[in-house]
């Protein structure tokens, strides 16, 4: 459910999984183990950026994709709606490439592209290009992240396009219920702060604000490089270490070691939009380094793309929500549950009480085994299928080395497969407590 995940990409990129722990965050040792277990190659240069390869004969592209713990959990009040700055000012011009068009034109005249985004946890860069167009990719791409200017210009103009695009989620009702939704679940914890922006902060942050926050997070010790596709490991790391041995080493951001919030039983309603209503029922959860998110993930399909509960129960027999559905949110450290759905405001109460009974069925009726065996299929299935390209995969590989919680893996396999219909209904009874959720509601 996009909506709870403020990451607007610019120009393109690889599908996210995860909402973004730091590289290393969990163990080092583990990361090494899970990245050569996967069939992934790992190496740490001399100023602390971990370079990661996969070779993929087939087909003949290569995927870069680059995670630096910036996101917007790294702010503070002066800096809010920094990251959001980053996503945009990167791709905005460097000494050698002074425009936006100069940045993107080598790429995407060879029938490459080249995006970035910003979420609470990175600020990610990702390219792909032919293998042939190697060399230009990875010249792009260190000109990006180690000489962009920021200049003043660019820092006023990407601040009017920030401010248009936060109103533009204001008018948005779905898009609006989610920006109340976050922050309203976790109050007071760094993850609070949205990755879309700051609509007060923005017009405030200075130029010499920005680099600062550039300058500081965007060091060696703080970032992530995958290379897939088809480059043998070697000459990946040879590119890595040639492009980015300039970035310097920093120190690291602050660990992503929080707890979650406690739940808090509360109703938000706001007035928006022109027709229909939308609805966001949900709480706080553990984060993705919990044993528990396998249980949480298989009872989240049940209700939704593999068990169909909201679905049959809202649309197919009501007839009363075109999208009811669940989601997760996984950060390394946080996590929420929802379930969302869109409705005319005159049914609001009625799809307030059945989204409330199907998480209340969850934790008092165990699921039976047929749908216990379709939600492990469908999250394997899905899994596979959402990876099935070089950007997919290096876009992966950098989330599982930064979070420390490997998907590209037997271990993410096996937790799924040793769930049991005993573990669905405890961790439903544990933290899926609707009476205890947090409700919006958005209607005009």
């Amino acid at each position: 459910m996009s909506l709870l995940l403020p990451t607007t990409p610019t120009a393109w990129l690889p599908p996210l999984r995860h909402a973004l722990p730091s590289p290393g965050q969990g163990g080092a040792g583990g990361s090494v183990a899970a990245a050569e277990g996967r069939g992934i190659a790992r190496e740490v240069l001399d100023n602390g950026i971990v370079a990661l390869a996969r070779e993929i004969p087939d087909p003949d592209l290569i995927a870069v994709s680059i995670g630096v713990r910036a996101g917007s959990r790294f702010e503070d009040d002066p800096t809010a709606g920094a990251a959001k700055f980053m996503e945009k000012l990167f791709l905005q011009g460097t000494e050698r490439r002074p425009s936006a068009d100069a940045v993107q034109r080598p790429i995407a005249v060879r029938g490459g592209a080249l995006g970035t985004q910003t979420g609470s946890e990175l600020v990610i860069f990702a390219a792909q290009a032919r293998t042939a167009d190697v060399d230009v990719l990875f010249d792009v791409l260190a000109d990006v992240v180690l000489h962009s200017t920021f200049l003043q210009d660019r820092v006023e103009n990407e601040a009017r396009v920030i401010l248009e695009e936060l109103n533009a989620r204001r008018a948005n009702p779905n898009v609006l219920a989610g920006d109340i939704f976050l922050p309203a679940v976790l109050q007071g914890h760094p993850l609070a702060r949205s990755a879309a922006g700051d609509l007060e902060n923005t017009p405030r942050l200075s130029r010499e604000a920005l680099c600062a926050y550039r300058d500081r997070l965007f060091v060696g010790r703080n970032t992530v490089i995958a290379v897939v596709g088809n480059l043998p490991t070697a000459e990946a790391f040879d590119r890595v270490s040639s492009a980015f041995d300039g970035m310097p080493s920093g120190q690291p951001a602050p660990p992503s070691v929080t707890s979650p919030p406690p739940a808090r039983p509360q109703r938000i309603d706001h007035q928006a939009g022109s027709a229909a209503a939308r609805i966001i029922l949900g709480g706080p959860l553990p984060g993705l380094r919990s044993e528990d998110r396998f249980p949480l993930t298989v009872g989240s399909a049940v209700l939704g793309p593999s068990g169909f509960r909201l679905f049959r129960e809202i649309r197919d027999l009501r007839g009363l929500s075109y999208d009811p559905s669940p989601a997760q949110v996984l950060f390394p450290d946080v996590g929420l549950w929802m379930a969302a759905a869109g409705t005319d405001p005159s049914n609001v109460d009625l799809v307030i009480e059945l989204l409330r009974a199907q998480f209340t069925r969850l934790r008092e009726e165990p699921i039976d085994e047929a749908e216990l065996t379709d939600a492990r299929n469908f999250l394997e299935g899905s899994l596979v299928i959402s990876l099935e390209t070089p950007s997919a995969q290096s876009g992966q590989i950098i989330r599982d080395e930064a979070f420390g919680s490997p998907v590209l893996s037997d271990e993410y396999r096996e937790g799924i497969r040793r769930v049991t219909v005993r573990d669905v209904q405890r961790t439903a009874q544990t933290y899926l407590d609707p009476d205890q959720a947090t409700l919006v509601v958005v209607r005009p």
